[in-house]
């Protein structure tokens, strides 16, 4: 027969070892939910500032439809300032690198097309034709962006990207997106 005390000691270390095994599980799966969690919480901020961004995006390329009807400055750069505000808080959030640097070429676009524009005559008078064959260029990158954001806040792959030549006016011009499906929308 074992000794009582033997078996005291037995049936507290059983515990014992439970209790740090048990302990050890709660503690894993603690962490990998804590890091499930903190995932989640970081897409969501990123696609939250992706809409912002998107919305902004939107009064932007109507600046510059109604910019190449009128010609006139003041809203243009009114939604170019708008923009900008809008965006540059919200870039930090953004998880996806590649989405932030297609917002960046996007925010550099404009300011080329704002100085090509400013430069080309006074507000209201109708500028050079490549400054309005740049404004269309640049509402093609407008669309673009817009088909990356979407994806982005869909949580689907990116389209592919060829960054426009932004030092070359004549290159920037003939720019266009690489063939892009649309967006999903949801149903």
């Amino acid at each position: 027969m074992t000794p009582l005390w033997f078996q005291a000691l037995i049936g507290a270390g059983g515990a014992i070892v439970g209790a740090l095994v048990g302990g050890l599980l709660v503690i894993w799966a603690g962490t990998r939910q804590w890091r499930r969690d903190r995932a989640d919480a970081t897409a969501e901020r990123s696609h939250a500032a992706a809409k912002s961004i998107l919305a902004s995006l939107g009064n932007y390329e109507l600046a510059v439809i109604a910019w190449q009807q009128d010609y006139k400055m003041d809203a243009l750069l009114r939604a170019k300032d708008a923009f900008t505000l809008a965006s540059l808080p919200e870039l930090p959030l953004i998880s996806d690198y590649n989405v932030t640097s297609r917002i960046f070429a996007h925010t550099e676009f404009g300011l080329r097309l704002i100085y090509a524009a400013s430069t080309t005559g006074f507000s209201g008078a109708r500028p050079a034709d490549r400054t309005i064959a740049l404004a269309k260029a640049f509402q093609r990158h407008g669309g673009y962006l817009v088909i990356c954001l979407v994806a982005h806040i869909q949580g689907n792959k990116l389209p592919p990207y060829q960054r426009p030549p932004l030092d070359d006016d004549s290159a920037l011009i003939d720019w266009t997106p690489p063939e892009a499906p649309p967006p999903k929308l949801p149903t």
